[in-house]
C-alpha cells in the first residue's frame, strides 16, 4: 500500500513538472496549454483524491487561476470540444449537400430555360429525379 503511495506521489510529481515546464515556457496558448493540463489529468490520473487535489491546486497557482481542472470540468470540457467538432464537420455536409442541391437547381433551370429537352432528359443529365425537375419547372413557371 506504501508502495502504491509513493508511485502516485511521483506521479504526480512528474506531472507537475511537465506541467510546470509548459507553462513557464510561454510557447503556448491558453487553449493548448489546457488541453494538455486536461491530457496529464486525465491520461496520468491516480487513484488517490487527495494527491489529484493537490495537483488542482498547483495547476491553479501556476496559471493563477487561470485554469482549474477537476475531472469533472475536464469530462464536460472535452465533451464540449467533441461536440464542436461534430457540429462542425455536420456544418460542412450539410454546406456541401446545400451547394449541390444549389447547383443542381441551377443546372436544371438553365436546361429549362435553354434547351428544349425532355424532362426524363434533364433529370439524367444532372443526376436528379423527374419529380425535380418538374419542381423547378412550375417555379419558373414553365
Amino acid at each position: 500500500m506504501l508502495m502504491d503511495k509513493v508511485a502516485e506521489i511521483e506521479l504526480n510529481e512528474t506531472r507537475l513538472t511537465i506541467a510546470k515546464a509548459l507553462i513557464e515556457s510561454k510557447q503556448f496558448n491558453h487553449l493548448q496549454i489546457e488541453r494538455f493540463l486536461s491530457f496529464l489529468k486525465t491520461f496520468l490520473y491516480t487513484q488517490n483524491p487527495e494527491i489529484n487535489s493537490i495537483f488542482d491546486v498547483e495547476i491553479k497557482i501556476l496559471t493563477n487561476k487561470a485554469v482549474s481542472m477537476d475531472i469533472i470540468e475536464t469530462i464536460k470540457w472535452i465533451e464540449r470540444e467533441q461536440g464542436i467538432e461534430q457540429g462542425i464537420e455536420q456544418g460542412i455536409e450539410k454546406g456541401i449537400e446545400k451547394g449541390h442541391e444549389d447547383k443542381n437547381r441551377e443546372f436544371v433551370k438553365t436546361l429549362l430555360l435553354q434547351t428544349d429537352f425532355q424532362i426524363s432528359k434533364i433529370a439524367s443529365m444532372v443526376n436528379v429525379s423527374e419529380a425535380f425537375v418538374k419542381e423547378m419547372q412550375k417555379s419558373i413557371n414553365l
